[in-house]
C-alpha cells in the first residue's frame, strides 16, 4: 500500500540514529531535537524546491512517527522544512 500525503505535508524515512562498531556493539548518535536529516519518501503535488528522493534538514518540534509496510517514517508541515542537502 502507498501514502500520499495531502494539503502541505511531507513524509521522511527516519535514519536509525544509531550505529555498529565492527565489533558489533551498538553506538548511540547524539540527537538534536531542533534538526534532523531524512529522505523525502513522499510529498504534496506541487511541492516547490523539494521533491521524493532529496536529503532534507527540518525542524523536529511537530514530527509525528509512524510505521508504514515495515518501515519507521515521519510526517511533517512543509514549513519545518529548514533546507535540501546536494553535492
Amino acid at each position: 500500500m502507498k501514502i500520499k500525503p495531502i494539503n502541505d505535508f511531507v513524509i521522511v524515512k527516519l535514519d536509525d540514529p544509531a550505529e555498529k562498531s565492527v565489533s558489533g556493539i551498538i553506538i548511540q548518535k547524539p540527537v538534536n531535537p531542533i534538526q534532523e536529516i531524512a529522505e523525502v519518501v513522499a510529498i504534496f503535488p506541487n511541492a516547490p524546491v523539494v521533491k521524493v528522493g532529496d536529503k532534507i534538514v527540518f525542524k523536529n518540534f511537530h514530527l509525528e512517527e509512524f510505521e508504514h509496510n515495515g518501515e519507521k517514517l515521519g510526517i511533517l508541515k512543509y514549513a519545518d522544512v529548514i533546507g535540501v542537502l546536494y553535492d
